[in-house]
């Protein structure tokens, strides 16, 4: 039984066919769905694909009372994302300059290779990624050129690079950049990561990035990570724009897609489950170019009992994940603290023990004494409870909403 709940509604799949579809697929579902969405209300995902409809639309010789609402959308996007990446380019110059090498990651390689213009596709961030050795001198250089930590100081530090896979920053002018040092979640890739980053990094292609060189993901890398993000949801922001990226990617002409190697990829790192689900439903839904042998690969890649639960987690309805995810969250944070407390004990000549997990998580977290380890897993809890409870009810609301389908 399918358990991925993370997928479209059928009125947003119905934006999807109309902004991805062409000639009467394409106009069949502008119809249905604009007969039924009250764009006065629509969820947040569904707002960030109106730039790419109205272009697609407009393609297509449609006019419509919302034309020129959708088109301020657009022209909206194109100036925000024009001013993400002002804001950018010279701090990817500077890193590149200082020996530190750069991989574009999600709507910043996306945009810059699958999308005809920057309007198309909103980036509330820009995502880049550097070698784990070198994270924290990159963010020592973006600090001394005025970025700051987005969530304050008090998160910031060395002991961030060893527990933590990425630190957002704010500019002067209030730009992001979501620095990364890790590409992927632990959740689906139990080898670390290190072995997926590897992945990512081997196969990176050389580009010039408004005349600064970086690199971007492979296409077969960068499909991979937008389907495994997609799979796992968002807890603010429906699921639609990694379907959007992934159809584009597919579609983008002469694109030669390394099948072999992402099937390759999928079983060592153990990603058969969110690639299948989000591969069959791009191929199903909006019959992009996914050969059925490839399909049949990954649903035939074995999961252990273990990984299928983490998925069923990950994924499953919203009520389940409400009741189950802060515990399997909390797992998962013990499981990966262990290898580093495994090696902080070592540096440290500590014994170990009860006293040594609460200093260690003292340094971990920043705090002040061992005696703030307990209160501060507590308001992390209920911190966690909190927010999935609240996003589960969020999403329950919007599944709510009666639609059809094309």
């Amino acid at each position: 039984m399918n358990v991925w709940q993370s997928r479209p509604t059928p009125l947003q799949e119905l934006l999807l066919k109309a902004s991805l579809l062409h000639g009467d697929d394409s106009l069949r579902a502008w119809e249905a769905w604009i007969s039924e969405a009250d764009i006065d209300q629509l969820d947040g995902g569904s707002i960030r694909l109106l730039p790419l409809l109205y272009v697609h639309l407009k393609s297509q010789g449609v006019s419509a009372p919302q034309m020129p609402r959708f088109k301020g959308v657009y022209r909206h996007t194109w100036c925000q994302n024009q001013l993400l990446v002002r804001g950018v380019t010279p701090v990817l110059s500077a890193l590149e300059v200082a020996g530190i090498p750069t991989l574009l990651l999600k709507g910043a390689a996306l945009i810059h290779r699958y999308y005809p213009d920057y309007g198309q596709r909103p980036m509330g961030d820009f995502d880049l990624l550097v070698p784990v050795a070198e994270a924290w001198r990159a963010m020592e250089m973006l600090c001394a050129r005025g970025w700051q930590p987005a969530h304050g100081e008090e998160s910031f530090g060395k002991k961030l690079v060893a527990n933590g896979r990425e630190q957002a920053f704010l500019s002067p002018d209030k730009q992001r950049l979501d620095l990364h040092w890790h590409v992927l979640e632990s959740f689906f890739d139990e080898r670390g990561a290190e072995k997926s980053d590897a992945m990512f990094w081997g196969g990176a292609q050389l580009t010039l990035f408004h005349g600064v060189p970086t690199r971007v993901p492979n296409p077969a890398d960068l499909l991979l990570h937008v389907c495994v993000h997609g799979a796992e949801g968002h807890p603010l922001m429906p699921p639609l724009r990694w379907a959007a990226d992934g159809f584009h990617l597919l579609k983008t002409p002469g694109l030669e897609m390394d099948w072999d190697r992402l099937l390759r990829q999928a079983r060592e790192h153990h990603l058969g489950l969110p690639l299948y689900d989000t591969l069959s439903y791009l191929s199903g839904a909006l019959d992009a170019p996914v050969p059925p042998v490839v399909l049949q690969g990954l649903r035939s890649i074995p999961s252990s009992r273990r990984q299928r639960l983490r998925y069923i987690l990950w994924t499953g309805p919203p009520a389940a994940r409400a009741a189950l995810m802060p515990p399997a969250s909390a797992l998962e944070a013990l499981q990966s603290h262990r290898r580093t407390y495994a090696q902080w004990t070592a540096a440290q000549r500590g014994s170990g023990g009860n006293r040594g997990i609460l200093v260690y998580l003292q340094d971990a977290w920043g705090l002040d004494s061992p005696g703030q380890v307990p209160p501060t897993i507590l308001r992390r809890v209920l911190k966690k409870i909190t927010a999935t409870v609240v996003t589960a009810w969020n999403r329950r609301a919007v599944s709510k909403k009666p639609s059809t389908s094309v």
